[in-house]
């Protein structure tokens, strides 16, 4: 009960622009004061207002609906305003309350604040200032609710955030290391610190980055890059080992900056290389040694990949066809001899192919007016095949010469054969 009420206000307007809208209970015995600041309120504010006449209608309004703030009178039959708010804190719900009431005594102020009410307005005065007061105190009220539940929200995600960086830090393969403005290690992954030959990162915490690099000088390179880009990706570089070693690895290298551009700190993320790249250069040095050979051999000679494409072509192949090495790699085996395209000779490739055995086929090949006969030994590899080719031409004349001698050998035994039977 109030004793001075406010019966009627429609001209007062709350202009208050939230885009979320607030979700209020107001708890009062007098029914017409609630519709009069339910419309107050809701009048172009940012307020939506639920209304109860008793604390038990109210509790069951609070089963079926959230709400943003509970508007409560003190003085109303049965259970009162305090007898409401410590019954709601004592069931854990923490809904900003504000004790509404013409009830002026400074005891009930303080045992409403004790007992948790985040405001008490006096209902007693002049319409407009009463529910401006009201409305200022719901909205504020429910901000600082809402910012400090958005605050516990950040600080939980900040925190799983950062146990679950934790868990990838310390469980990724990638050796991952940060140091200071003064070019210390201030922190390193345990990959990290195996990949440098350490047992524990501990090892390495406040280690000048500079000692690891096997010469000096690149690790001004490496500042120089990072001031001119910001980063450095995949930089090779040449490290030192605990035991002395060297060992080459792969960097990705951030600089962090504050606002002035003064650096903050460097992250790097590593990777041993080593025998990657001793790999790769045995690759080379192998692949130089084949290409000597491959131009060093009379023989024509070859490679096309699984689609008859030809990613290798000697200088005898050259000199055969008269086809140079850069018009035919690249190409494949139809583009560079159309008249090829669905002979034996092109199923012979893909037999190889398919059937990944070394196989040999014998084919003519007319060049101008004379006419070759060449031997075809193909090899399947693991990118397609690899072909020699030999010129058997004068081997098949000598061998037809001989089969023709001996034709010829045969017809005159036969002859004289004939002519003995003739005289007996």
């Amino acid at each position: 009960m109030s004793q001075r009420a406010v019966e009627s206000c429609p001209e007062v307007v709350v202009d208050l622009s939230e885009k979320k809208p607030i979700r209020v209970l107001h708890v009062d015995d007098e029914l017409g004061l609630l519709k009069v600041a339910k419309q107050c309120l809701e009048l172009k504010g940012p307020f939506q207002v639920d209304t109860a006449s008793s604390v038990e209608e109210a509790f069951g309004k609070l089963k079926e609906k959230e709400y943003d703030a509970v508007v409560s009178d003190y003085q109303m039959p049965g259970k009162d305003g305090l007898a409401f708010l410590k019954e709601l804190r004592q069931k854990g719900n923490g809904v900003p309350f504000i004790m509404f009431t013409g009830k002026g005594r400074e005891e009930v102020a303080i045992e409403a604040l004790n007992l948790g009410a985040d405001q008490y307005i006096n209902k007693t005065g002049d319409p407009a200032t009463v529910y401006c007061e009201l409305a200022h105190a719901i909205r504020k009220t429910v901000e600082r609710k809402r910012d400090q539940e958005e605050k516990i929200a950040t600080q939980t995600a900040l925190k799983t955030c950062g146990e679950n960086y934790g868990r990838l830090f310390d469980s990724t393969i990638e050796g991952i290391l940060i140091n200071g403005s003064d070019g210390r290690i201030s922190s390193l992954n345990p990959a990290a610190a195996k990949i440098l030959g350490y047992s524990s990162p501990k090892e390495l915490v406040g280690t000048p980055i500079v000692e690891l690099y096997a010469d000096p000088d690149d690790r001004a390179c490496t500042l120089q890059e990072l001031k001119k880009n910001g980063c450095v990706k995949d930089y090779a570089l040449t490290w030192k080992k605990k035991d002395g070693a060297l060992i080459e690895i792969e960097a990705s290298v951030t600089a962090q900056k504050d606002e002035r551009g003064n650096l903050l700190r460097v992250e790097g993320m590593i990777r041993d290389v080593s025998e990657r790249k001793t790999s790769e250069r045995f690759l080379r040095e192998s692949e130089e040694k084949y290409r000597e050979l491959a131009e060093g051999i009379s023989d024509v000679f070859f490679a096309m990949d699984k689609n008859l494409r030809y990613n290798y072509w000697n200088k005898a192949s050259e000199k055969l066809t008269g086809i140079k090495a850069r018009d035919a790699i690249g190409k494949s085996l139809t583009e560079v001899f159309p008249d090829v395209k669905g002979t034996k000779v092109e199923q012979f490739y893909r037999s190889v192919i398919e059937t990944k055995q070394h196989q040999t086929f014998v084919n003519e090949y007319q060049v101008g007016d004379k006419a070759f006969i060449f031997e075809l030994n193909a090899y399947a590899t693991k990118d397609g095949l690899s072909v020699f080719v030999k010129d058997i031409t004068e081997r098949k004349k000598t061998e037809e010469a001989v089969r023709l001698s001996e034709e010829k050998y045969k017809g005159l035994l036969k002859t004289q054969e004939m002519s003995s039977f003739c005289l007996i």
